[in-house]
């Protein structure tokens, strides 16, 4: 029995030190782990750079009648009264569907005003205004082809809107807080991009179908004017030739009328002329 169990004790020791040499086994995978999937790495922003249909750079080839025209007026008005003036420009501008801007009075010698009225008003506008002067010092009307700018500025927001349906998907997509941060702040500078362009074709349109006047009041010290209206230098040297004329026609007349009645005043002149000369001859 005992070589039995010496036997068996070397058996196990062997099958022990077998055991011990096969190295380490792989730690087993838990499941249901994943790989993190990298971040998408956000696109930058398009930035908004509005031309302002510069000389050089081929515009877009629309119809005179679609075109985007902004119109403006400015009017230098001497006047009676400063504030019935101010009063009937604003019911003037009204009247015509318009509205004030901004008016103001510099004491007893100035005032101003600024309008709107629509665009296709604009030359009624300045006539009423003129009819409210004394005299007109100045009159200025101005205008601008804006139709470019406001294409280039559609086009602008058509790409920032794209971008900013991209950034949405990839801010629902990101995984870390940094990635969103990030996404985020692209996402507000897209934004803004989007509000100032439309804030800019906002100002356009309205300032397409709404023309603006500027007007400043002078007061004038003599109701009367210098210039009465109407008085043209042409029409007067025109009536001083009618006149001219009408005076040497007058005098050619009395010229025909003298030749054509010279034989009766030779006769009553040499009549005249003998009972002269026989009155002198008598004896006293």
């Amino acid at each position: 029995m005992t070589k039995k169990r010496l036997a068996l004790v070397v058996l196990l020791a062997i099958s022990l030190l077998v055991a011990c040499s096969k190295g380490p086994s792989a730690p087993l995978k838990p499941i249901g782990a994943s790989t993190p999937v990298p971040y998408p790495t956000p696109t930058p922003a398009p930035t908004v750079i509005p031309s302002s249909g510069s000389a050089g750079v081929a515009g877009p080839d629309l119809p005179t009648a679609e075109r985007m025209i902004v119109r403006q007026g400015s009017l230098v008005l001497v006047v009676a009264d400063l504030t019935q003036a101010v009063e009937k420009a604003a019911e003037t501008a009204q009247n015509l569907g318009g509205y004030v801007i901004s008016s103001s009075q510099q004491g007893d010698t100035g005032a101003s005003i600024s309008l709107r009225v629509p665009a296709e008003k604009l030359e009624p506008a300045l006539a009423s205004l003129k009819a409210l002067a004394v005299r007109v010092v100045n009159e200025d009307t101005r205008s601008q082809d804006v139709t470019e700018e406001y294409v280039d500025l559609e086009a602008s927001l058509r790409n920032l809107e794209a971008a900013e349906a991209q950034y949405v998907e990839i801010l629902k997509k990101a995984w870390d807080v940094e990635g969103m941060l990030k996404v985020q702040q692209e996402l507000v500078n897209v934004r803004g991009q989007i509000e100032r362009t439309k804030g800019r074709m906002n100002y356009l349109e309205r300032t397409t179908d709404m023309s603006q006047i500027d007007v400043s009041f002078l007061l004038s010290k003599n109701p009367e004017p210098i210039v009465r209206p109407g008085w043209s230098p042409r029409e007067t040297l025109r009536d001083a030739l009618r006149s001219l004329a009408s005076f040497g026609q007058h005098l050619a007349g009395l010229g025909i009328w003298l030749l054509v009645f010279s034989p009766l005043w030779i006769v009553v002149g040499l009549i005249i002329f003998f009972v002269v000369r026989r009155s002198s001859r008598r004896p006293t």
